[in-house]
């Protein structure tokens, strides 16, 4: 479950980005996304590489009915992404420790 203050917090973020980039906003859920991205006449989602959150829940929860429904959806797993996850387990202060290691790999 998730606070409504963070769903709030959420979709206030979602909808500014979407105006700055001259789109609106698509508010959904597990339930009713297929129909969302039917409407919107899109084939694919494309998103950074997640590991948790709410929208890491609504797509893995709907992502075989989408699969069914004909949508992909693709995930972008940066290089940074694979340094940086695996110290993420307890808190920022294992990543920060790691942040030298990870610059110089990311530089080399």
């Amino acid at each position: 479950a998730v606070s409504d203050a963070v769903v709030q917090f959420d979709q206030n973020a979602l909808d500014d980005t979407a105006k700055r980039a001259g789109f609106e906003a698509i508010h959904t859920t597990p339930d009713t996304l297929d129909d969302a991205l039917k409407a919107a006449g899109l084939k694919q989602i494309i998103t950074p590489y997640m590991t948790q959150g709410p929208l890491y829940d609504l797509l893995t929860k709907g992502q075989k009915q989408l699969g069914q429904q004909g949508f992909q959806l693709t995930e972008l797993k940066r290089e940074w992404d694979t340094l940086v996850w695996p110290h993420a387990k307890a808190g920022f202060f294992r990543v920060k420790k790691q942040i030298p290691a990870v610059l110089s790999a990311l530089v080399s």
